[in-house]
């Protein structure tokens, strides 16, 4: 994968599990929109992700006004109820063919529908968990936390994966 594109969900759920810091660390090229910025209001979440900028870590694209009219129009386009965010994500990852990481139902099928290659929280784990970048262990563990905190998450892939990663402990 060359280019990831992280929408709002991606980054407030692994940094509630302690996973942010080491997934931006875990040489993937990460970007993000402006307006997933907007969407962090928590000063901690904040603060972490304005270092990740900084350390270069994370790449924001900033849309021109041209840009944001196309979004907007591209919002008002769509059938389901995809926020401006999540349209600035789906565009930015549909013109650039990056991959777009998210845990939005609606946005992963909308966005998989006009093309664009879409993963979630999961893949995440995976990558981590194949590259050697936490043990199956950690991995095991910062999932179930993820459960508990995140009631949205597709139960059966979830537990599989726990099996799996206890199996080989």
């Amino acid at each position: 994968m060359d280019v990831a594109v992280n929408d709002t969900n991606i980054l407030i759920d692994l940094y509630n599990i302690g996973l942010l810091e080491v997934f931006f660390n875990s040489g993937l090229n990460l970007h993000t929109t402006d307006f997933v910025l907007e969407e962090i209001t928590n000063v901690e979440q904040s603060t972490l992700i304005k270092s990740l900028i900084a350390r270069k870590k994370l790449y924001v694209k900033e849309f021109s006004v041209e840009e944001l009219l196309e979004i907007s129009v591209f919002k008002n386009e769509q059938l389901s109820n995809v926020s401006i965010t999540d349209c600035s994500v789906w565009k930015y990852a549909e013109k650039n063919n990056y991959v777009l990481l998210t845990g939005d139902g609606t946005l992963r099928r909308d966005a998989q529908r006009s093309g664009v290659k879409v993963r979630g929280i999961l893949f995440v784990f995976d990558f981590l968990v194949e590259h050697q970048i936490i043990t199956r262990q950690c991995a095991l563990d910062k999932l179930k936390e993820l459960m508990k905190g995140n009631v949205r998450l597709p139960k059966t892939e979830c537990e599989r994966r726990i099996s799996l990663w206890a199996v080989q402990l």
